[in-house]
């Protein structure tokens, strides 16, 4: 599979599946009838984000570019064709289960420090531990963020 394992949550006649890979909401049915429009059988997101988590951004940011209080950022560049920092570090990384139930689903993510280039060893957005729950029914969605990194900006 390349989106890794698919993880079932289901009650009575409403069903949903969420990837490994991005923890991306690959299918999501009532009463046999699919909800998604998924482009892949495997659960892979090819094209488009489908699901997908874009942390912590979301969007492109045009050359990679952005300033955060006074001080200039530079991210990596991983949308070549429109030479752009694209979707995140989430998007397709490994997410573990940390609660698996017949109706609901856990995953946690942990992003370490990416290669940001600044004035400063670190960037604002370190290091971060990502959760998602998704009670079946009704189904919902939770995120929250820690950031766990010791950097802080100071002028």
């Amino acid at each position: 599979m390349r989106a890794g394992e698919l993880f079932e949550i289901a009650d009575g006649n409403r069903r949903a599946v969420v990837t490994e890979q991005g923890a991306t909401l690959f299918r999501a049915q009532w009463e046999g009838k699919e909800l998604l429009d998924t482009l892949e059988e495997d659960g892979y997101a090819s094209h488009g984000c489908y699901g997908q988590h874009l942390m912590p951004w979301p969007g492109r940011v045009p050359k990679g570019l952005y300033e955060y209080e006074g001080e200039r950022y530079q991210l990596p560049i991983t949308d070549h064709v429109k030479d752009a920092a694209i979707h995140g570090w989430t998007r397709w990384a490994t997410w573990h289960v940390t609660e698996h139930g017949q109706d609901n689903i856990t995953l946690g993510c942990r992003v370490l420090a990416q290669p940001v280039t600044a004035k400063r060893d670190q960037p604002p957005f370190a290091v971060s531990e990502m959760e998602k729950r998704i009670p079946a029914m009704p189904l919902s969605y939770m995120r929250s963020q820690i950031n766990l990194s010791s950097w802080r900006h100071s002028k």
